[in-house]
């Protein structure tokens, strides 16, 4: 725990990428300060972790304007399940979107709501775990996301919404280290086999070869032309993903 701004800076400046919970009671100049850590230190997520009163309300105000969306309520939903979801979510969190600039070309052809949709599932890609999620989020049927997404040149909807979480599991092998196990549990696989599956269905790779690579743009570079239709010229990763993804609901493990 850091008691000064200063004790904070000095220990970014020897840290990778975490969460921050700062409390708007440390007064006077809170907004800026925490605005001035966020733009020094950028992979530094900032949750406000505060009371419900008012004044610590307003000092809140100019950080949820810059982009601070994250705040929890001391004695309302600072639970321990709130948190590790809370925890979670951050820790996920755009970790697909590189791969979604590179198809993007395919995905501004979709219609504007399942774009849209398309868009959060890769800023956050545990939020949608199957066609149906997708379908939910944008308002509309699963029969017609997967006739928009064939329309638009992608190779199925199946494996358009695998390739957000295995995407961001590439990054997190690649970049963070993690074991294949931490990784499946951190994007809520059911198990470390279920995501060696859904590797080798959109990568073509297992996870420890993925794991190898030097750069996460190998992988990207592997899985963007996986996604379009007729760039690899078969739909097997669509037959491989149509066991996986059942329509009983295997889509969500």
């Amino acid at each position: 725990m850091c008691e000064t701004w200063e004790d904070l800076s000095r220990a970014l400046e020897h840290s990778g990428p975490t969460i921050l919970f700062l409390d708007p009671a440390l007064g006077d100049g809170f907004a800026s300060r925490t605005q001035a850590i966020r733009e020094r230190y950028p992979l530094a997520a900032v949750v406000l972790y505060t009371q419900v009163k008012p004044p610590l309300i307003k000092l809140s105000l100019p950080l949820f304007r810059a982009g601070v969306s994250d705040m929890v309520l001391a004695g309302f939903d600072d639970t321990a399940e709130r948190l590790a979801s809370l925890l979670t979510e951050i820790q996920t969190r755009g970790l697909s979107e590189p791969l979604l600039d590179m198809i993007a070309g395919v995905v501004d052809r979709l219609p504007k709501a399942l774009r849209s949709a398309v868009v959060a599932m890769f800023a956050e890609p545990t939020k949608v775990r199957s066609v149906g999620d997708l379908a939910r989020i944008a308002g509309t049927s699963r029969r017609r996301v997967f006739r928009a997404v064939k329309t638009a040149g992608f190779e199925s909807a199946r494996l358009l919404v695998a390739s957000a979480r295995v995407s961001a599991a590439c990054r997190l092998l690649v970049q963070s280290g993690r074991t294949v196990a931490d990784t499946a549990a951190m994007l809520q696989y059911s198990s470390a086999d279920r995501l060696c599956e859904h590797f080798l269905a959109v990568v073509g790779r297992t996870p420890r070869e993925v794991k190898a690579m030097l750069s996460v743009d190998e992988a990207y570079q592997l899985i963007a032309p996986r996604l379009v239709r007729g760039q690899l010229g078969h739909t097997s990763f669509d037959h491989r993903l149509s066991q996986e993804f059942a329509e009983s609901g295997a889509g969500n493990s």
